[in-house]
């Protein structure tokens, strides 16, 4: 490992934030497109009729699809050209996406959105190397958290903007005005980005590799908490997916109203993401699993706690729950990349998100079909949201337990 690239100079700092510029503007790009379902969840259900367990196979296609690619893009992304990988990657899910708007069949439909996460399961993993091999230990969670702001912030976007558009214009042209908006925003990004600049390829210095686990133990460590993770991600998904479903239901607002509230969780999940990644290099640093329980505690009981509220719940209150929720459970991701990209060393950061992405994606797949399964049986989405509370709290116990042994 070359550490002699590791300079304060001008064009070193302005590369560097140039690229994570880039990195934080494509994943907002993927997050608004393959988050586009969420808002606009009522229209569809309205017009294909479907049950709460079909609307939640869009998100859970999206994910699966991603599993494929997610190790694979990370092992790319160590070999081959980053923003390459990621251009490509963001091409493929626009387009795919993008070509919902002319289909009705809703196999077909889920089709698309699998193969649209082929595209999506490179980007996540291959920012999160470009965010590892471009800044120093000291400033890497701060980095990771702008860098994943950009997905929630994508899905802020999109909460806002498409039930506007899709009440004047229709939802099959919301999801393509998207695309479009996309490939054009990720073609500017490929132009952008600093590849001639080859010094960000080296940026982890030799405190970095003596903090780097070992070969041998990287994996299993990476493995334990992409399970843990996995909790995370089935909340994380469920939650976006049926938020505003379940703001028409429960509390009887609007699509457009539900929207604006997914936003709000959406947008305080990009905050989360960069306070919680600032205090982790600030305050955690070598502790950052201890702030990763903290925050699923939270989360946990933030979703019990939307399992329990009556109709008649005040307006603001609601909005101050969804912040919360969408401060934890969002806003976990940059320190939870963080933590197992450190574990594997930036050498090996693409794998080891990689894996970790594959793994955590499978809670995002499950997730969202069974919260829905649950809600049909049970007839609202109380219990589904009291269980999936319940669960990320045991996983968060025996995480506790685990490392406090260790």
């Amino acid at each position: 490992m070359d550490d002699r690239v590791i300079t304060a100079s001008t064009k070193s700092d302005r590369a560097r934030w140039r690229a994570l510029g880039v990195f934080t503007t494509i994943y907002l790009l993927a997050g608004f497109i393959g988050m586009c379902v969420a808002p606009l969840a009522p229209f569809i259900q309205d017009e294909l009729g479907l049950s709460r367990a079909e609307l939640g196979l869009f998100v859970s296609m999206l994910y699966m699809g991603s599993i494929f690619t997610g190790y694979l893009a990370g092992w790319l992304s160590d070999r081959w050209s980053i923003h390459k990988t990621l251009v490509i990657g963001l091409t493929v899910e626009a387009v795919l996406i993008g070509g919902v708007w002319q289909v009705s069949f809703f196999p077909a439909m889920l089709a698309l959105f699998f193969m649209a996460g082929l595209g999506y399961g490179a980007v996540n993993p291959v920012t999160s190397k470009g965010v590892m091999i471009w800044f120093p230990p000291d400033r890497r969670a701060t980095a990771m958290a702008i860098k994943q702001m950009g997905f929630t912030a994508g899905g802020m976007l999109a909460s806002v903007a498409l039930p506007v558009l899709a009440e004047s214009a229709g939802w099959r042209w919301s999801v393509l005005a998207s695309s479009v908006l996309v490939l054009t925003c990720g073609a500017a990004c490929y132009l952008a980005y600093p590849a001639a600049y080859e010094g960000g390829r080296a940026m982890a210095s030799a405190a970095t590799v003596k903090r780097q686990t070992s070969k041998n133990a990287w994996t299993g460590v990476v493995v334990f908490w992409s399970i843990i993770g996995l909790f995370f991600a089935a909340l994380q998904g469920a939650g976006t997916a049926y938020m505003a479903v379940f703001m028409v239901e429960r509390f009887s607002y609007s699509a457009v109203a539900a929207g604006v509230f997914l936003a709000v969780a959406q947008g305080s999940g990009a905050l989360g993401r960069l306070l919680w990644g600032w205090a982790s290099d600030r305050w955690f640093k070598d502790n950052r699993k201890t702030e990763i329980v903290v925050i699923g505690f939270i989360a946990a009981a933030m979703s019990v706690l939307w399992g329990l509220l009556p109709q008649n719940t005040p307006h603001f209150f609601i909005g101050v729950l969804a912040g919360i929720f969408g401060f934890t459970a969002i806003g976990y991701n940059a320190v939870f990349l963080t933590l197992v990209g450190e574990a594997a060393g930036p050498e090996k950061a693409g794998q080891a998100t990689g894996l970790a992405i594959t793994i955590g994606y499978l809670g995002i797949i499950a997730g969202p079909p069974v919260f829905g399964m649950i809600a049909d049986k049970a007839g609202d989405y109380s219990l589904s949201w009291m269980a999936y509370g319940v669960a990320l709290a045991l996983a968060n116990c025996f995480a506790l337990i685990y490392f406090r042994k260790k």
